[in-house]
Order: structure tokens, then C-alpha cells, then sequence
């Protein structure tokens, strides 16, 4: 009967707090000492073993998974209540469509491609950068109203397969490179 939590990205990854990860920390602080719903957290990449040892948790339960294989990621997406991003900076984040694409509701910040994919409130959350509040209340929602969180799960799926194949990307990519026709005068 837990909500959980799934949070994936490489602890060496967070240069210049690149990944949000001190914002997450002080989440699970949050959700330690406000949460009264059972709350599972589970982080996967690798190295987070150091930054795990500093922290005892009593009403949070934290699962540390170093490492799942390609085709392990649809399990663990599909085991997720919501999916987090607390990143500043991203190329993507590919972990965001991952997410979608197995109807695992979303909540991250305004970061890479999330303004062309996340409608806020419909198809995912945003939030604020290094706003832990704004998160907490995020997954507060999604633990409170399971429709809002199977509905907005329901449209992440349906962004991902209406608007996010290969082919509709690929196409986009072909009619930006299109040579322009030369004209004669």
C-alpha cells in the first residue's frame, strides 16, 4: 500500500548541482519528518552509496538499486507511483520519457525538453528549480488523488506515443537539414 518514488541518475553526474541531487536530499528529509502515507523510495545509479550512509529514516523506507540493466528499466518504471527530476540542466532527460512511456505520472523541473512535452497539471508536474516544497507537494497530490495521478499517468503515455516516435523525430530532423532550393533570377 506504499506510494513510491523512483529517482534515477548518477550521483558523479552532479557537478555544479547539475542534478538537483542536494534538492532531493532535503525532499527525503521533508518526506521523512511531513509524510504520513508510507513512502518508498527508490533510487537507481550508481554512486550513491557514501550520500545513503548519512541518512537513518524511519518513516521512509529508501531502496538504493546501483545498477538495472536496459531491459529491467520498463519494471522498475512500471513499479513507480511517480517518477522525480530535480535537475538544472539536461539534455533531455531521457529518464523523463522512459517514464511517460510506461504511464508512470512525472514531476520535474523545467529542464531540457520538458516545455515541449509536460502540459503542467495534465500530463506530468512541473516544478520549481531547488524547490522542495513545491515537490513535496507534487507527490502529496499524486499520493492523495490516485485519478489525478492514473489520469495524468494515461496522458504521459498518450504524449509519448502521439508526439514522441522515431518516426515524427526523425521528420522534424529531415525538413531542418533540407537543402533550400536555389532559385535563378
Amino acid at each position: 500500500d506504499a506510494f513510491v518514488v523512483g529517482y534515477s541518475t548518477k550521483a558523479t553526474s552532479n557537478q555544479d548541482g547539475r542534478k538537483g541531487i542536494n534538492t532531493f536530499l532535503s525532499l527525503l528529509e521533508k518526506i521523512e519528518a511531513d509524510m504520513r502515507a508510507p513512502i518508498h523510495v527508490v533510487v537507481t545509479g550508481p554512486g550513491w552509496e557514501r550520500i545513503i550512509k548519512r541518512f537513518s529514516f524511519k518513516n521512509l523506507v529508501f531502496h538504493y538499486l546501483s545498477y538495472l540493466s536496459r531491459d529491467m528499466m520498463p519494471s522498475y518504471y512500471n513499479a513507480l507511483d511517480c517518477f522525480l527530476i530535480t535537475s538544472k540542466v539536461e539534455g533531455g532527460p531521457v529518464t523523463l520519457l522512459e517514464a511517460m512511456a510506461c504511464g508512470t505520472p512525472a514531476i520535474t523541473t523545467d529542464v531540457g525538453i520538458v516545455p515541449e512535452i509536460i502540459v503542467n497539471g495534465e500530463n506530468g508536474i512541473i516544478v520549481p528549480f531547488d524547490d522542495v516544497d513545491a515537490i513535496f507537494d507534487a507527490i502529496k497530490r499524486l499520493c492523495d488523488d490516485p485519478s489525478f495521478a492514473e489520469e495524468a499517468g494515461k496522458r504521459g503515455l498518450e504524449t509519448i506515443m502521439n508526439g514522441c516516435r522515431w518516426k515524427e523525430r526523425i521528420s522534424d530532423i529531415d525538413i531542418m537539414y533540407e537543402v533550400p532550393s536555389h532559385r535563378s533570377n
